[in-house]
């Protein structure tokens, strides 16, 4: 490396440009460097620093952690380059880095996050994220102000959560903190991975994907700040399809503003969460059984899977405004199998207006007694306002 630095906390070291080759990056304690910086190799971090100036990436470049105890480095500038940049930390323990300051970092190559690292994005009114984001390994990332990430990036969240103390998932793999700005809101294009994320008291926007992890409010380290109420939000937008697939627990709303948000398994909707479906957009089960706190359909709920007999549990209020319910049916006698919409509970009430789609799955027609083939019904206490459903071409 050229040249090589170390540091004590007197004074500052100011070359005109820093050039970086290779080798490690040394501080004996919090060196401040405000000089740009050009990297044409990977290098190690040994020791808190901040690296204020702008950098340039010349190439794909990948910062190592080599700590032996917990360190701190801080990218205060622009990065630029059309490379990529890889985080990492291969010490005994985990290195943080954040990327801060006010102008936006503009290199488009794929930042990784991997290892014992944690990222946090931390920008004031400006873009950390321009390309794509992968979370590997045990890394975390923490968003800690709004709008860090691209919106038409890719991100892909691997990481079950990083340790601490020996303790595991301290951090999740992904989270929008409870400190910093609240109640923020991060956009991002496409949501892919199986690892766990944070939501937090914050809003992620999500315009497609296929995520098979699991949506949380947040691990002991996102709910830090107590007095901050954890009740993130997620939010479809946009034409796009994303599948959800793990076992989704966070508390806020789910709002499919555009397109469809499809289940991939059984359950997979969070059960704590009032479901929002705009006109025009679609919520699709697939197939699959689930059970929502509440439900209001302004646009299609689908039920339809290639054989019948998925239940919809709602287990608070059900209001159509004018929206389309899809439900596949076994055409045969009054004891034929039938998807379900379920309004179970005291509070479970169905009212407004809501257009039933049956689809024929299989069935040859019978005769019916009484009422008939139930694709709508109550339990415990659930109830039906009149006229709150009405059948497709009666």
């Amino acid at each position: 490396m050229s040249p090589a630095v170390s540091r004590s906390t007197a004074g500052r070291c100011r070359p005109r440009v820093l050039t970086v080759n290779g080798g490690t990056l040394g501080s004996a304690s919090n060196a401040q460097l405000a000089n740009a910086v050009v990297v044409n190799g990977d290098f190690a971090v040994n020791g808190d620093m901040a690296l204020n100036g702008n950098m340039l990436l010349n190439t794909s470049v990948r910062i190592d952690g080599v700590n032996a105890t917990d360190r701190f480095v801080t990218l205060g500038g622009a990065i630029s380059g059309a490379h990529g940049l890889t985080l990492d930390a291969t010490g005994a323990a985990s290195t943080e880095f954040s990327m801060t300051g006010t102008s936006s970092n503009t290199y488009t190559g794929l930042t990784t996050v991997q290892g014992l690292a944690r990222l946090a994005l931390g920008k004031t009114g400006a873009q950390s994220i321009a390309g794509d984001l992968t979370i590997a390994g045990n890394a975390a990332v923490g968003i800690v102000a709004s709008e860090q990430i691209s919106d038409t990036a890719t991100v892909t969240v691997n990481s079950m959560g990083q340790p601490v103390n020996g303790v595991p998932a301290q951090y999740d793999g992904l989270q929008l903190a409870t400190w910093g700005t609240p109640n923020l809101v991060e956009t991002i294009g496409t949501l892919n991975g199986n690892g766990t994320i944070g939501l937090g008291s914050g809003t992620l926007r999500v315009g497609a994907g296929d995520f098979t992890g699991a949506i949380a409010n947040g691990s002991i380290a996102t709910l830090l700040a107590g007095s901050v109420a954890v009740n993130g939000n997620l939010v479809k937008y946009g034409p796009g399809t994303l599948t959800l697939s793990g076992a989704n627990t966070y508390s806020g709303s789910t709002s499919i503003d555009g397109g469809t948000l499809r289940a991939g398994a059984a359950n997979t909707l969070s059960a704590v969460s009032a479901h929002t479906v705009a006109s025009g957009a679609t919520l699709d089960l697939a197939g699959f059984n689930q059970s929502v706190p509440s439900l209001t359909n302004s646009g299609t709920v689908s039920l339809l899977g290639t054989t019948p007999g998925t239940v919809l549990t709602v287990t608070g209020p059900y209001v159509g405004n004018n929206g389309l319910l899809r439900l596949g049916t076994s055409l045969g006698n009054s004891a034929s199998v039938s998807d379900r919409l379920l309004l179970s509970g005291a509070t479970a009430v169905a009212s407004g207006s809501t257009t039933v789609q049956v689809t024929n799955l299989g069935g040859l027609g019978a005769q019916t007694t009484g009422n008939g083939i139930e694709v709508i019904g109550t339990a415990n206490g659930g109830s039906i306002a009149a006229n709150a459903f009405s059948l497709a071409g009666g």
